[in-house]
Order: structure tokens, then sequence, then C-alpha cells
């Protein structure tokens, strides 16, 4: 049986997390950012893509959206849990800037307002890149990913599942 190209973002983010509990057989080719995913979809490279829609905390997510203007079908649907943790290189001394995907900074906010209020917050392309970039660049950041992405990347988790009940659902979609 021939596995069906499945588009996904990153390595190790939650969308291939979510992938991982679909049914079915499925090659991931991975992507570095949301725009690639779409566009290997669009150019044929990928058969199906899996994309997040909805979060039980920041609802709607933007890439809905997406889904809707390049009208493409719904082939399947997975909700998984979302557990977030924040790691920096060091412990005890003051983060200076967070970074993290623009959705798990919605997500995490609360929670940033009350642990890390003075600490800047940038979005990069997913978790996965601010864990990494965390891990490789000097300073006093953090990176909010999920605590196995912290662990590969050598970061030291200062909190782990800083959003409870926390839900994300995906769709797999085709042309």
């Amino acid at each position: 049986m021939t596995k069906i190209r499945l588009g996904c973002l990153g390595e190790r983010t939650n969308s291939v997390a979510a992938a991982l509990k679909l049914r079915g057989e499925y090659e991931l080719i991975r992507f570095e950012d949301m725009a690639c995913v779409f566009n290997a979809l669009k150019e044929g490279r990928v058969e199906r893509i899996i994309v997040p829609v909805e979060n039980s905390i920041s609802g709607r997510i933007e890439y809905a959206n997406w889904v809707e203007n390049e009208e493409l079908k719904k082939a399947d649907e997975v909700e998984i849990p979302i557990i977030y943790c924040i790691g920096a290189k060091g412990i005890g001394y003051k983060i200076g800037f967070v970074l993290s995907h623009e959705q798990a900074l919605k997500q995490c906010s609360k929670y940033l307002d009350r642990n890390f209020n003075d600490a800047a917050r940038y979005a990069m392309q997913s978790t996965e890149e601010a864990a990494r970039f965390i891990a490789q660049v000097p300073g006093n950041g953090a990176a909010i990913a999920s605590p196995d992405t912290c662990k590969y990347f050598k970061l030291n988790v200062l909190a782990e599942d800083i959003v409870r009940r926390n839900r994300s659902k995906f769709w797999v979609c085709e042309k």
C-alpha cells in the first residue's frame, strides 16, 4: 500500500504530534513554516496537509482562513492535548525575552503576564524554531515549546504544563 504524503510543520511540533495520531498510512513531509506546507499542497509535492484550525484557549486559528481561502477539502480531523513548558539555557537569571510560535504565545499569555511580564515576546515560525534559537544563541531568552522539544535542544525546563486543559483541533486537508 502506498503511503499518502502528508505535509506538516516542523520536526518536533504539535502538528507532527497530531499527524502521528491519525489513522491511515502517511509519510510525513516536514516544512519550516506553514506557508511552505500550503505551497507544497498547491504544487503537488504532497497529497494532504495537516493544519491547526482551532484551540480551546485562543479559539479559531488563522490557518483555518487559509484552508477556506484555498478552498481545500477536509479529509480528516484530530484533536490533541497541547502541553507547553518554558525552557532556557540557564536557570536563576532574569528572562529578558520569550520566543515561540504566535499561537503558543497567545495560548500562554496569562502565564507570561503572571511570571514574565517584563520579558519581550517574539513570534517565530514554530515552537521548534524558538527552542533551537534559544539553544544556539547567547542571551537571557526562553522558549515556549513542548517538553520533548525543550529536552531535545537541551534547554532547562523552568516550568512544565504552563497552560492547563489546552487542546487543539487539526484538519487534514486536500485539494
